[in-house]
């Protein structure tokens, strides 16, 4: 089976003015199906763009990225866009849940860019709720949960489309202790149940708690 991600000599350079500045030079990475993996590194080192190529959101200015063994730097943005549809369940840090709507309508927004049926849908949202502890708070807005349960919606909705791969941006940055804790657990839980999970931090701690741990520091990225 081929690999989840496969990255060979990926780079991507910008240029203002006379100057070129090359903010991924020569990425080569591999990561299995499967895998929990974080991606550490400082403000300025790379990561942010690293992890905008990795979610189909940009393109390389050079080399190759085959994502569940397609070739991603050749598409369309429209291909581009069934690819993170489907393929990726996003998780950021501000959370990105419309205020209006409750937690299962949240959830079920994604479904509903699908086409999928109302009844189809419905179940896949609150399914997904109940996996993340939410069962009881499905008919709950944003603005009435906390930040570590809005969070929890955020996963849930990631979720509901079962992408293999979850690409989570700094996803205790805005929550405490407690509530970053229980993130990560649940994070763990879902990994342990074979999806496929990639943290971009810039917490040694976020780092520490991954089996593997990757770090960016002027564009070049290295094991460990």
């Amino acid at each position: 089976m081929a690999p989840l991600i496969e990255m060979r000599g990926i780079c991507k350079w910008y240029t203002t003015g006379e100057q070129t500045v090359k903010a991924l030079d020569d990425i080569n990475l591999t990561i299995e199906q499967g895998e929990m993996a974080a991606i550490l590194g400082r403000s300025g080192s790379g990561k942010s763009t690293l992890m905008n190529l990795l979610g189909c959101l940009d393109t390389p200015t050079g080399g190759s990225y085959r994502l569940a063994g397609q070739a991603v730097n050749t598409m369309t943005e429209g291909q581009l866009s069934a690819v993170r549809n489907r393929t990726i369940g996003f998780v950021f840090q501000s959370f990105h849940l419309l205020p209006q709507l409750s937690a299962l309508e949240n959830v079920e927004l994604p479904l509903i860019y699908r086409g999928m049926l109302e009844k189809q849908r419905r179940q896949l949202a609150q399914d997904n709720l109940q996996r993340v502890g939410l069962g009881e708070r499905m008919d709950h807005r944003p603005n009435e949960l906390s930040g570590g349960q809005q969070q929890r919606v955020a996963i849930a909705r990631a979720l509901a489309g079962n992408p293999p791969m979850l690409l989570a941006d700094e996803p205790t940055g805005n929550l405490d202790s407690s509530a970053g804790r229980d993130i990560m657990s649940l994070l763990h839980e879902l990994h342990d149940g074979g999806t496929t999970v990639i943290i971009i931090t810039h917490d040694p701690a976020i780092g520490a708690a991954c089996p593997r741990r990757l770090t960016m520091a002027d564009g070049h990225l290295s094991e460990g």
